[in-house]
């Protein structure tokens, strides 16, 4: 089993205690199976004076073709564990207004309810995202064009933002306007605060729209562009210097995303493949080029501490083993093209995907599973998303499909993942963001 398995990652532990009675379930069907296969009849069923015993009369004798039809049933009652799951855990929770454009990232702080978005009109946002409250504490305004990704640091007030003016911005957050917990309580009367001037800016090297920027060991940040003699950069974030320039994909990078506790980063490009990097200072630089998909890779996210979740143009989601990136772990057919994907933070086996036709869906990526994802056994959840210019926070459920583009990002906190109105391609006026409870 895996570490991320191991976790509460795998099969329906994904879901943490709100699916306690289908865990036991579940548990209680791997506990059953696993003595029928060892022992070859029904530990602790007793016939007569003996336990699983091997006569033809004896309860204790199963014949292959009982066990075969035994683990098939017991298949179909774990299908429909996960269904009900599904259907429990999804509900509209709110709508967030302010953007006027097409919203290109998201990013979340499940520690104190807050929600970062960026938006092709040239701002980032944060949100207070919880019951009680749903409002706007800051906004950013710092950028000459679109801001295509925004994050938050893994444990400061500071937010990170890339753009289309070339540059990425490192913003400091202002303590007395966050909440101090998840459970504390801001007043959504008092007016959104405006900062325009960032603490520090990345810039002087690329030369075309940064795509993606994020965090790596708290103190540098990775950069990735549509530059091609610059494409991905490594970057000091307490002075601002670059430190180091790195090349490898034939086509444009869309997008880029490092590791939480390790030295690596990951890349996804036009060209099919995605690129791991170890980011060490060693020479020559290790980068791992992996064919990944029969279209542009159009994100790539790792899920858990070994693995790697990407999706592509070709309506293809896969599962890769960073240990052996030979063949796919489970390939998963969607009905279109993967924008952006986000794992879920605590448990990486579960992946919300805004997809081009205007829906979210939710894949458990432990193998097994049914629903409208097909193929390689992916949750089918669909969440419908209209395209407007607000923030629509919801809890999974099928909601109508709107008019314009398709969903254009997603994030996952613990126990939220969110969508955002965006089209395919890069072109969409929609300004849509959707939290849905995962």
């Amino acid at each position: 089993m895996s570490s991320e398995e191991s976790s509460g990652g795998g099969g329906g532990g994904g879901y943490g205690h709100r699916a306690a009675v289908p865990q036991q379930q579940l548990l209680d069907r791997k506990r059953l199976t696993s003595g029928l296969d060892s022992s070859g009849g029904a530990s602790g069923v007793r016939s007569g004076g003996g336990g699983g015993g091997s006569g033809a009369g004896e309860m204790g004798g199963l014949t292959p073709e009982f066990r075969v039809k035994f683990h098939k049933i017991m298949g179909q009652l774990e299908t429909e564990i996960e269904k009900e799951i599904r259907r429990q855990h999804c509900q509209f929770v709110t709508r967030l207004l302010g953007h006027t454009d097409g919203v290109w990232g998201l990013s979340a702080f499940p520690r104190r309810n807050l929600v970062a978005s960026c938006s092709a009109d040239g701002t980032a946002r944060v949100w207070l995202c919880n019951d009680r409250d749903s409002c706007c504490l800051i906004e950013y305004r710092g950028h000459a064009g679109s801001v295509n990704s925004v994050r938050f640091h893994p444990s400061s007030d500071i937010l990170l933002t890339a753009s289309g003016d070339t540059a990425a911005h490192l913003i400091r957050l202002p303590s007395h306007d966050l909440p101090a917990s998840a459970s504390a309580s801001v007043g959504g009367s008092e007016p959104c605060k405006v900062i325009s001037e960032p603490a520090l800016v990345l810039s002087g090297h690329h030369t075309a729209p940064v795509i993606g920027a994020d965090f790596i060991s708290g103190c540098e940040v990775v950069t990735g562009s549509w530059d091609r003699v610059c494409p991905m950069a490594l970057w000091s974030a307490e002075t601002g210097k670059l430190i180091r320039i790195y090349e490898g994909h034939e086509d444009i990078i869309t997008g880029v995303a490092c590791h939480p506790g390790r030295r690596l980063a990951l890349t996804s490009s036009k060209d099919g493949y995605f690129g791991l990097w170890d980011l060490n200072m060693g020479e020559p630089v290790d980068l791992h080029l992996h064919r990944a998909h029969s279209g542009a890779v159009t994100c790539a996210a790792f899920a858990g501490p070994e693995r790697i979740v990407s999706g592509g143009s070709d309506r293809m989601l896969r599962l890769w083993d960073m240990r052996k990136l030979s063949t796919a772990l489970t390939t998963i057919r969607l009905d279109a093209a993967v924008n952006r994907l986000a794992v879920h933070p605590y448990y990486p086996s579960i992946a919300a995907l805004p997809l081009d036709n205007r829906h979210v869906q939710l894949c458990h990526l432990g193998g097994s599973g049914g629903g409208g994802g097909g193929g390689g056994g992916g949750i089918g959840t669909s969440i419908g998303v209209a395209s407007s210019t607000s923030v629509n926070v919801s809890a999974g459920g099928s909601g109508g499909s709107g008019s314009g583009g398709g969903v254009g990002n997603l994030l996952a906190p613990a126990g939220v993942g969110a969508s955002i109105g965006g089209g395919g391609g890069g072109q969409s006026s929609a300004a849509n963001v959707g939290v849905a409870g995962a």
